[in-house]
C-alpha cells in the first residue's frame, strides 16, 4: 500500500443516532475519555525526518486526541466548498456493520444505520485505541479523501488502501469508507499485538525496500517503536534523499513516497508526530499506569510518575482500551531496562543512569528483577547521564559515600572525592537511609596524596593509598609532587589508617620500579636504586595518581636545582657536582643524560659529594701549582711535561678547588705518552692513540688509566704497531721508540731494515713533541 492520492465526503450525522450510538459505545466500551486540542502544527522540514521513528507510540495510539466534533471542523476546513454533484468526506455518511471484540486490542462496535464520516473515525479510533488523526492522515496519504473536492466512488470504496497490495486488485471483502477504516485501525493493532508476525520489526535492524521495484533495492534500518514498525509493515517503502529533497514533490524512479508523505501531512496538520504521553488512566479509576509495548505497569507513586515525567504527560482512556494492553507482574519503576542489549538503568533528575552490574543495583536498594522494560523510542526520551558509579548520596546528608564491596566509607572532602574518582566530578546517585542501612560502614577516607596530621600529632603524613599513612619529614619531598599543604583530621579517622615507620623520599618505589619525583610527576630512574639515596615504598595506587614523566634511563640519576645551570649525579647517597657537560656524559656512558629537575630545597638537603670533573680533563688547585690528568671519576695522574698531554690531544688546563680534587687518589708516577686501558697500549703521537702490539715496543713506562678516561681522546684508525717510527713536525729526522729512548734513522735503506724490509708507518709529533722522549744512540 504505497500512498498516493483521493478521497471523498461526508454529509452530518442524524442527532437521534448519534445519541443513540453513544450510549450504545459506553455501555458496551466502558467509555469515559478527556480531550486536549490539537498542538499548533508547523510545515514539516525534511531533515526532521526520522525513518526509524516516524511517530512515536505514544501519539499513535492516542486515542483521546480529538473529539467527534474536533473532528469534523477540522474535515469542514479542509474543503469549504465541495464540487457540486460530488458527496466530501466531510459529508459524508454511511450505515455501519457490528464488529465484535478483537483479540489484537479493538472493542466491541454496534452498527448503526447511518454515521458521519468524522463519526466512524472517532468512535473506531476509541474501540481500537488508535489516534484518530492517524486515521486521517491514512485516509488523506492513500486517496487524498480528505482534501478532495469531488472524491469518486472508488476513493471510498478504498479509502485507507487496505488489502490493497501493490501488484493486485484490492480485495472486495473490504470494500467500503467504514470497513476500509475499521480494518485499518485493526490491522494496526495487530501488527502491535503480533509484532513477531509481521516482517517490519521494532528494535531491530530491518531491511527495508526503497520502491516496489526490486532493483531499486533495499537498505538497513534500525526501527525504534512499534508504531514506526506498523507503518512500515502497512507501506513496505522508504523514502530516498530524491523523495525527502523535493518534500512537497516528487523525486527520482525509486522514490516512494507512502510513509513520507504520512509523516509530513502529520506534521503540517497536527504537529510534531513525537508528542503523546506513555501514562494512562480511565476517569473512573485513579489507578495510574505506565505502557510500554502492550503492557501496562501500575505506577505506585507520584515520586515515579515524577521521575518518569519524561514518558508523560498522562492521558485519560477509555477502560477498554486500557485493558487491551497485558498488566504486568511488577509495578511501574525508576530502574528501567533496554530489552535489546540488557542494560538497565536508573532513571534520576531527568536522566538514565547504567547500572554496571546487577550486584550495584542490589546495594543501592533495587534490583535488575525491578527493571521494566521500555522501547528504544521511550529510552530515547529520556536523556542518558553518566552510569551511575560506586559514589552515592544517602537521601536527607551531604555526606559522600564510596561502595566497596557490601561496605559504604564516608569521604572527608570534596576533594577526595574528586582525587579518588581520577580527578572527574563522579555520578551521585541518591539511595534510601534504608538501603544504606543494610549496607556495613567503613572507615572514612581521605584524599589520597592530601597531606594530614591529627590533632594530637605534631608528625605530618601523606595519605598513601586508602589504608596507609607515610611520614613527611620535609615539606619540600611532597612538594615535588603539587602537595605543601595539610589538613588537619580527627583522631578517630587517622585510626582506619596504618602508619609507616618508612619517611617519605624523593625516589619512591611501586610495582618494582624506582621513581624520582619532579615538579609533578614521577619519573622512573632505574639507576636511584643504586644510588645510595633513600627509596620508601609506596602502593601502586601512590605513582598512579602521579602523571609520569620522562623516563630518566642510564647508568646514574642526574638531577638539577630548578632555576639553576649546575647538574648533579647522585653517588653513594650523595649529590656531586658535575663541573662540565663533558662529564655528565662520560657519567652517562657517552650518551646524553636526561636530568630530573627538583627543588633547590631538596638539593640542599642531600649530603654534598666531591665535585665530578672532566676525565682525561687538567686541573690544578689555587694552592698547587701541579697539573693534574683527571683518570675517570676517582684518580689524578700528576702532568710532568705539557709534551706529554699536547700529544695525548689535551691542550689546556682550569682550575678546581681543593676540596673537589681531595675527591681523586693521586698516582704515584707521572704522567706518560703511552698509556694502558681496556688492556691495550696505546702510544701517544699528534693528539692521536696508535695501538701498539705489546707494552714493551717502546720500551717506555707506561700509565694505566681508565676506559671512560681513553674514551674521551682520539684512537688512530690504524692496526697495532710492532715498531714505532716517529718525527717532530718540524723536522725531517725520524726517530725509532725502543727500549725507552728515541733513536735517530739516519738512511731510508737502515729504516727499511729496521722495519724488516718494507717501507713503514712513520707517526707524527706535534712541535718538539718529542722532548718527552730520552734520546737515544742514533743509528
Amino acid at each position: 500500500m504505497v500512498g498516493t492520492a483521493a478521497q471523498t465526503r461526508s454529509r452530518g450525522s442524524h442527532p437521534n443516532a448519534w445519541s443513540k450510538l453513544i450510549m450504545v459505545l459506553v455501555v458496551a466500551c466502558g467509555l469515559i475519555t478527556a480531550f486536549q486540542p490539537p498542538e499548533p502544527a508547523s510545515a514539516a522540514v525534511a531533515s526532521d525526518f526520522n525513518p526509524g521513528n516516524i511517530i512515536s507510540d505514544a501519539t499513535f495510539y492516542d486515542s483521546g486526541t480529538m473529539s467527534v466534533g474536533q473532528i469534523q471542523t477540522f474535515l469542514n476546513s479542509k474543503v469549504p466548498n465541495c464540487k457540486a454533484g460530488y458527496t466530501c468526506l466531510k459529508d459524508y455518511s454511511q450505515a455501519t456493520t457490528s464488529q465484535p471484540s478483537q483479540a489484537a486490542g479493538c472493542s466491541p462496535l454496534s452498527g448503526q444505520n447511518n454515521l458521519s464520516a468524522a463519526a466512524i473515525i472517532y468512535w473506531v479510533s476509541i474501540a481500537c485505541g488508535i489516534n484518530p488523526q492517524v486515521l486521517i492522515v491514512l485516509l488523506e496519504k492513500e486517496q487524498s479523501l480528505v482534501s478532495a473536492t469531488s472524491p469518486g466512488a472508488g476513493s471510498y470504496r478504498s479509502a485507507t488502501g487496505f488489502a490493497c497490495p501493490d501488484t493486485a486488485q484490492c480485495d472486495a471483502r473490504y470494500y467500503g469508507y467504514f470497513n476500509q477504516v475499521y480494518n485499518a485501525a485493526l490491522q494496526f493493532k495487530r501488527y502491535q499485538y503480533y509484532p513477531t508476525y509481521f516482517n517490519h520489526r521494532a528494535g531491530r535492524v530491518n531491511n527495508v525496500q526503497w520502491h516496489p521495484t526490486a532493483a531499486c533495492g533495499s537498505a538497513p534500518l534500525y526501527i525504534e517503536n512499534q508504531a514506526t514498525a506498523g507503518l512500515y509493515n502497512y507501506t513496505p517503502y522508504r523514502p530516498n534523499d530524491a523523495a525527502l529533497n523535493n518534500l512537497y514533490g516528487t523525486g527520482d524512479g525509486c522514490s516512494a513516497y507512502g510513509n513520507r508523505n504520512f509523516w509530513r501531512m502529520f506534521t503540517d496538520w497536527f504537529g510534531s508526530a513525537q508528542n503523546g504521553g506513555y501514562f494512562l488512566r480511565t476517569d473512573s479509576n485513579p489507578d495510574l499506569y505506565l505502557v510500554s509495548g502492550t503492557t501496562k505497569y501500575r505506577v505506585p507513586s507520584m515520586e515515579v510518575f515524577n521521575t518518569l515525567s519524561a514518558l508523560g504527560p498522562y492521558r485519560v482512556v477509555s477502560s477498554a482500551y486500557l485493558n487491551g494492553y497485558a498488566t504486568a507482574s511488577k509495578p511501574a519503576s525508576t530502574t528501567i531496562r533496554n530489552p535489546l542489549n540488557g542494560d538497565v538503568y536508573g532513571v534520576e533528575n531527568g536522566q538514565k543512569h547504567r547500572f554496571s552490574s546487577c550486584e550495584l543495583l542490589v546495594a543501592y536498594g533495587s534490583s535488575c528483577g525491578a527493571a521494566i522494560d521500555l522501547t528504544s523510542e521511550q529510552l530515547g526520551r529520556i536523556g542518558t547521564g553518566a552510569d551511575v558509579s560506586a559514589y552515592f548520596l544517602v537521601a536527607g546528608s551531604p555526606t559522600v559515600y564510596w561502595l566497596s564491596g557490601n561496605v559504604r566509607h564516608p569521604i572527608h572532602s570534596w576533594d577526595a572525592v574528586l582525587t579518588l574518582n581520577g580527578g572527574a566530578v563522579p555520578y551521585l546517585t541518591s539511595i534510601s537511609a534504608s538501603a544504606a542501612s543494610k549496607l556495613a560502614l567503613g572507615k572514612t577516607l581521605l584524599e589520597p596524596l592530601s597531606l594530614v596530621k591529627s590533632a594530637g600529632d605534631a608528625r605530618v603524613f601523606i595519605v598513601d593509598g586508602l589504608d596507609r599513612l607515610i611520614p613527611v619529614p620535609s615539606f619540600a619531598i611532597p612538594a615535588e609532587i603539587g602537595k605543601s599543604r595539610y589538613a588537619v583530621v580527627p583522631d578517630a579517622i587517622f585510626a582506619g589508617y596504618q602508619r609507616g615507620t618508612q619517611d617519605l623520599s624523593l625516589a619512591v618505589r611501586c610495582d618494582n620500579a624506582v621513581f624520582m619525583m619532579s615538579q609533578g610527576t614521577l619519573r622512573a630512574a632505574p639507576s636511584a636504586a643504586t644510588a645510595g639515596i633513600p627509596v620508601a615504598d609506596v602502593s601502586s595506587d601512590f605513582c598512579s595518581r602521579v602523571p609520569q614523566g620522562a623516563r630518566a634511563d642510564g647508568p646514574a640519576v642526574f638531577i638539577q636545582p630548578a632555576g639553576s645551570p649546575n647538574v648533579y649525579v647522585l653517588r653513594g647517597g650523595k649529590a656531586s657536582k658535575i663541573e662540565s657537560w663533558t662529564a655528565a656524559i662520560a657519567i652517562n656512558g657517552g650518551a646524553t643524560p636526561q636530568v630530573i629537575a627538583i627543588s633547590a630545597a631538596n638539593v640542599a638537603s642531600m649530603p654534598s659529594g666531591p665535585s665530578i670533573l672532566s676525565p682525561a680533563s687538567l686541573v690544578r688547585t689555587a694552592d698547587n701549582p701541579t697539573v693534574f690528568l683527571i683518570d675517570g671519576f676517582d684518580k689524578r695522574v700528576p702532568v710532568g711535561s705539557f709534551v706529554t698531554t699536547a700529544e695525548l690531544g689535551i691542550e689546556n688546563w682550569s682550575q678546581t678547588d681543593a676540596a673537589s680534587m681531595s675527591g681523586y687518589v693521586q698516582a704515584g708516577e707521572s704522567l706518560s705518552r703511552q698509556l694502558i686501558c681496556g688492556g691495550t697500549a696505546y702510544f701517544a703521537a699528534g693528539g692521536r692513540l696508535y695501538p701498539l702490539s705489546a707494552p714493551g715496543v717502546t720500551g717506555l713506562r707506561s700509565t694505566m688509566v681508565a676506559d671512560l678516561t681513553c674514551a674521551q681522546l682520539t684512537l688512530a684508525d690504524s692496526g697495532p704497531l710492532s715498531s714505532v717510527f716517529v718525527k717532530a713536525a718540524e723536522s725531517a729526522t725520524v726517530y725509532h721508540v725502543i727500549g725507552g729512548t728515541k733513536r735517530a734513522v739516519t738512511s731510508w735503506e737502515q729504516l727499511l731494515s729496521l722495519n724488516g724490509g718494507s717501507a713503514p708507518s712513520i707517526l707524527t709529533a706535534g712541535p718538539q713533541g718529542l722532548a718527552d722522549i730520552a734520546n737515544g744512540r742514533p743509528y
